[in-house]
């Protein structure tokens, strides 16, 4: 990898900006329908750990999209049906990757409901604002997700596309979205 790579976070960073993004996301009304779960503890744990981490996503800051599992918590797909559900008892694949790299999960971010929507409303979480068009439906089903990274509260976001569901709300809030 090139050392003239640049990145707008780094592990040194990363207990502060997590500090300022937990912050934003218990204060600001205007945040209250991104997550649909904040990672408080595990955010501070990650921060502090990615010091000792080399990669280039060392210190990211990341949102998770509620249909992936996280170890210890209820992968709830921004439903009711399933928030009863006992917790994830590992990190899904793609999340462990990012988490031995020194990536920081700041929550759990909201989507349409079973990711079945290419507009981003949720009746039980609520719908995030689009910050690029306020008023607006940010796109879905990575609806959270787009809007946590819109917004500055995070890096990068993962979500998931089959058919537009990354790809879409990116658009839709001004940020770019990638299908591997």
């Amino acid at each position: 990898m090139s050392k003239d790579l640049q990145f707008p976070w780094s592990a040194g960073t990363a207990p502060a900006r997590v500090e300022a993004a937990l912050s934003r996301i218990a204060e600001d009304k205007a945040v209250e329908a991104v997550f649909t779960k904040p990672l408080v503890e595990r955010a501070r744990a990650q921060a502090k750990a990615a010091s000792g981490k080399t990669s280039p996503l060392a210190g990211a800051l990341v949102s998770v999209k509620a249909l992936f599992d996280v170890a210890g918590e209820v992968t709830t797909a921004a439903t009711q049906v399933l928030r009863n559900d006992p917790p994830a008892v590992a990190d899904a694949p793609c999340i462990a990757a990012l988490s031995d790299a020194g990536a920081v999960f700041v929550g759990l971010t909201n989507m349409s409901e079973f990711a079945y929507s290419g507009i981003g409303i949720n009746p039980h979480y609520g719908t995030p604002d689009n910050p690029a068009y306020p008023g607006g439906v940010p796109g879905g089903s990575t609806s959270g997700g787009a809007v946590s990274v819109a917004l500055g509260l995070c890096d990068i976001a993962i979500g998931s596309d089959t058919g537009g569901s990354l790809r879409i709300p990116a658009a839709f809030t001004g940020i770019t979205g990638f299908k591997p």
